[in-house]
């Protein structure tokens, strides 16, 4: 269920069509958007006068297209977590033409700097440029912007989902004492050195690696679509992965879509937006 506020809606349309359209019956106004996660259309059911048992009005993904907003996509609106909350398939992909698909890989190139972000906000760790090229390989090779639990609003988290492990050696622990703690109880040859890197004691090896792993989707018992996934932590002992550390990471959508909407581009980090290009520009083809 994807609430929404009247205040809002009506100044972002002005009350205007295609927004607002004559219903079926041609006795009432309709209202219409575009599933922010999905790029279908949506009604919006109790703008006006709620239905029994509602407090919020909400969109509920229409089963035609709307002229001049949306048209529907049927494929996409199956995948999409506001339609049909449930764990995607991991194996499942979108076409390689799929336009969506291509939509979703522009996304990631254009805010790749606000992606880090979200990331190092959600795991306490910031990566350095070295590794989130790393990253941006690994996606590329996953094809990850052609996972069908992709969309436009949780394009951070399934960017990380959608890549091997990284090694954490020579990163910043930058707001995660728990995993600090957990370096210091576990492995007695790391250190973090002055600037919170992740380092090693003496010579010896430090194993270290960061995954992102079980990409989950369900429904609350409120209505709201739930979406999240695990990062962890791991050492090697006796050649088999040992984990360390833990946290679930539950997608704020909301906060991404806000900061993606921002304009201001005096605190943007072009330098990993151009990164993000170079790695993964060329599969858009000529419309890079």
């Amino acid at each position: 269920m994807m609430l929404i506020d009247r205040e809002r809606f009506e100044l972002a349309t002005r009350k205007m069509p295609p927004w607002y359209q004559p219903s079926s019956s041609g006795n009432e106004l309709s209202q219409f958007a575009v599933c922010p996660a999905c790029d279908n259309p949506i009604q919006v059911i109790g703008l006006y006068r709620l239905p029994k048992g509602l407090a919020h009005p909400y969109g509920k993904h229409a089963n035609r297209s709307v002229p001049g907003l949306a048209m529907l996509d049927v494929e996409r609106r199956d995948a999409c977590p506001y339609f049909m909350p449930r764990k995607p398939d991991r194996h499942a992909r979108r076409r390689e033409s799929d336009p969506f698909a291509r939509k979703i890989l522009r996304t990631v190139i254009e805010q790749f700097d606000r992606i880090a972000y979200v990331l190092e906000k959600d795991t306490g760790v910031r990566l350095s440029k070295k590794k989130l090229q790393e990253m941006l390989a690994s996606y590329r090779r996953m094809q990850g912007h052609r996972y069908v639990g992709a969309n436009l609003l949780n394009v951070p988290w399934i960017f990380a989902y959608m890549t091997k492990a990284v090694s954490l050696y020579g990163q910043k622990i930058v707001d995660n004492p728990e995993l600090a703690e957990a370096i210091e109880r576990e492995l007695p040859h790391a250190a973090l050195d002055h600037h919170a890197r992740i380092t090693n004691r003496d010579s010896s090896y430090v194993d270290i690696n960061a995954s992102f792993i079980s990409h989950d989707c369900r429904a609350a018992s409120d209505g709201q679509v739930v979406e999240e996934m695990i990062f962890c932590v791991v050492t090697t002992r006796y050649r088999k992965p040992m984990e360390i550390y833990r946290k679930s990471i539950r997608f704020d959508v909301e906060r991404f879509h806000r900061l993606i909407k921002h304009s201001d581009h005096a605190q943007r980090r072009r330098d990993l937006v151009e990164l993000a290009r170079r790695e993964l520009g060329d599969l858009l083809g000529n419309s890079s």
